[in-house]
Parts: structure tokens; C-alpha cells; sequence
């Protein structure tokens, strides 16, 4: 019931199942990091085929169809804005990239992971605390007087790494049933 990019559906009444469960212009459809991620000679991580290309932004989409009567945004052939698409509009095509080399990138990215979550487990009720690492600002946490979390200040994060399952008092808020904004 979710697209590419982890957002809901623009129509849920379209599922992504059965034979609308594979479209290879608005993915993920490998089975595997190395099923696009295998040049050369087989090895996992490396770079791939033309035929493994993506298609960068076309997983906002539930089901790319470019079908000119579905006039639903996002759905299949408009974009936000409810323009028509194109082959040529609705998507960026990228070769995939090597990863051979990248694990430096991603020692930093748990480095940087871990200096966040650190200033966010030493912020006390009411007080707010500059979210730097590694000379990179993320913008500003703060921790309300009744434990919920301000994000409203927090920049460069993903929306879903502001959410967390787990509350550090009981009480619900705005996000439903057990879900607390946080970092």
C-alpha cells in the first residue's frame, strides 16, 4: 500500500499486487541489492548493465502507465502538479553505480548516525540542542516539557527518520497509537 519512496498510495484502492506488483519505470523491482549491483563477472557491489539502469524519481509514482486518461496525480500519469508525463518527463535514467569504495560512505553515514543519536538521547524535557556531526548541521532538536519531540527546526533528514515505534514517557500524540515524533 506503499510507492518507492515509502509514501502512501494516490489511490489505495489500487494495490500493488499481483501483476501490478512489478514496473520497471517505477521500481524497486530487484529481488536484491545485487541483482542491478553485479558488473563485473557476477561480484556483488559492483556496478551494472545498461539493462539495470534506474529510474530515478519514478518510484513517486504507485504504477507508471503514462495512460493519458488516468488523471489522478501520482498515480500512473500525471506528476504533483497534475501534468501529463512523458517517457521522456517522468523519470531520470541513471546507470547503477559501483559500490566497490563506498563502504567509507557508509562508516561515515553510522558515525554521523551515532554523534545524532547521542545529542538526542542528552536532551532533557524542555530544552533544545544544535544536531551537528562531523561539521555537517542537521538543524535543531528539541524535547517539549510534556516529552513529545519538536522536529520543526531539524533539516538534511528524512521524514521517517523523525519517527519512531518507541515513547520515552505514555502518553499518545498526534501521530496515532504509540508513534512519537522523534529522531
Amino acid at each position: 500500500m506503499t510507492k518507492g519512496n515509502g509514501r502512501a498510495l494516490a489511490d489505495p484502492s489500487l494495490p500493488l499486487d499481483g501483476v501490478r506488483s512489478f514496473n520497471r519505470l517505477s521500481g524497486p523491482d530487484a529481488n536484491s541489492c545485487a541483482g542491478c549491483h553485479n558488473a563485473p563477472y557476477g561480484i556483488s557491489g559492483g556496478g551494472g548493465d545498461f539493462v539495470g539502469s534506474v529510474f530515478v524519481l519514478g518510484q513517486r509514482f504507485d504504477f507508471a502507465t503514462l495512460d493519458s486518461k488516468d488523471n489522478v496525480a501520482t498515480r500512473g500519469a500525471r506528476d504533483e502538479n497534475g501534468e501529463s508525463l512523458t517517457v521522456q518527463s517522468f523519470a531520470n535514467l541513471r546507470a547503477t553505480t559501483g559500490m566497490f569504495g563506498a563502504g567509507y560512505l557508509e562508516m561515515l553515514a553510522r558515525q554521523m548516525t551515532a554523534d545524532l543519536q547521542a545529542i538526542r538521547d542528552s536532551i532533557k524535557l524542555g530544552q533544545t540542542k544544535e544536531l551537528v556531526s562531523k561539521g555537517v548541521s542537521f538543524g535543531k532538536l528539541a524535547r517539549r516539557a510534556d516529552g513529545l519531540w519538536d522536529t520543526s527546526k531539524v533539516e538534511g533528514l528524512p521524514r521517517l527518520s523523525l519517527l519512531t515505534a518507541t515513547a520515552p514517557i505514555r502518553r499518545r500524540s498526534s501521530f496515532g497509537p504509540g508513534i512519537r515524533q522523534a529522531m
